[in-house]
């Protein structure tokens, strides 16, 4: 760590609208910073989930879109006037801007990759990695995949982490409040259910559960898109609460946590799961790997009768889950805490501030 994290100055730009997993991390890190002393300004879009959450040292950006040059003119004189040491882009948005800024400025800039690429990469895609000091890999997974774009001495992993607290709700009040009756076993997953979430092996484990252990529930909480919505309701056996604030109250409802996702950069959904001893089942979807000990037994992509014997396997051994599920806890809540990603962090602009120091 270095000794003087006080001189350091840090610019977070998050241009994404919801809150969700990336936005939280971007929070976390941030207040992490401000505990420590650093000085830590966070920019984020206008009529945001961030703008209007309760943040210390925010501006907000009248950001309207991929090349609002209004947008980026406003984030120049935001650097211009705070003078950081580096930029750090938290989605790919911030990054087409950000990556421009520091050009402009002189400013070294970094990004935090979060998600698998897609097929199409752009000669400006291939430009922005070139230029970044740092590209920051929330697993392994994603880590390989920026090989692709940037040198290995660019690269660093660094885990997304969770603050662990034992749920809000106790046991029968989560299980009430998401609609769980009180003598079925509750298979928990918590998201915004788009097609990349792998709805159909929801529906295929419903199937099998329907016939085979019947007093068993599928809960899905967050928000659906139509047709997924439409898919579950002709599944007797899955509840579907929508939306609900402080998603992770109500993990105390869950006897076990699925996640069956085609990709996940990391998967922090999940991650909550693990932290909270909750046994859990899921595919390999690519950074879900490093959440959990070594030779865990994750279910291949497209291998549905694999994931639906992995949670029958789960239900009618329970103990000897819940057994596995406290050694994967015990090691999430060390290799993702919020002390070790500040840590990490800081030691990242410490480099990136020292090497601009050398070249002035």
């Amino acid at each position: 760590m270095p000794s003087q994290p006080q001189s350091l100055s840090i610019l977070h730009l998050a241009l994404g609208r919801r809150m969700r997993g990336g936005e939280r991390q971007v929070r976390l890190l941030h207040e992490g910073l401000l505990d420590r002393g650093m000085r830590s300004l966070l920019v984020v879009r206008k009529g945001s989930a961030l703008a209007i959450a309760d943040v210390a040292h925010r501006e907000i950006l009248p950001w309207r879109g991929e090349w609002d040059l209004a947008g980026l003119w406003h984030l120049a004189g935001v650097c211009r006037r705070e003078r950081p040491q580096c930029i750090h882009c938290h989605d790919n948005h911030a990054f087409n801007h950000g990556i421009i800024a520091g050009a402009l400025l002189g400013i070294p800039v970094l990004v935090t990759r979060r998600v698998l690429f897609s097929s199409n990469i752009s000669p400006f895609d291939k430009w922005k990695f070139e230029r970044c000091a740092k590209v920051v890999a929330v697993s392994s997974a994603v880590a390989e995949e920026c090989r692709k774009m940037a040198n290995e001495d660019k690269i660093k992993i660094v885990h997304s982490a969770v603050m662990w607290e034992p749920s809000g709700l106790a046991v029968r009040e989560a299980r009430s409040a998401l609609g769980i009756p009180e003598t079925c076993f509750s298979i928990g997953t918590v998201g915004h259910f788009t097609s990349e979430k792998n709805v159909r092996l929801i529906e295929y484990l419903a199937d099998r559960l329907y016939q085979e252990r019947p007093s068993a529930r599928i809960v899905c909480v967050g928000p659906m898109e139509l047709k997924i919505a439409r898919l579950l309701s002709r599944c007797s056996n899955v509840i579907t609460p929508g939306l609900m604030e402080k998603a992770a109250d109500y993990y105390a409802a869950f006897n076990l946590y699925m996640s069956t996702s085609r990709k996940e950069g990391l998967g922090t959904a999940l991650l909550d799961a693990i932290v909270r001893d909750i046994p859990a089942i899921a595919t390999n979807a690519g950074g879900t790997i490093d959440l959990f000990p070594q030779g865990w037994n994750l279910a291949p992509y497209g291998d549905s009768e694999q994931f639906a014997r992995m949670a029958i396997d789960a239900i009618d051994n329970y103990r000897a889950a819940q057994d596995r599920a406290a050694l994967a806890g015990k090691r999430a809540r060390e290799m993702f805490s919020h002390g070790r990603l500040v840590d990490k962090m800081i030691q990242i602009y410490t480099e990136i501030s020292l090497r601009k120091a050398a070249t002035a």
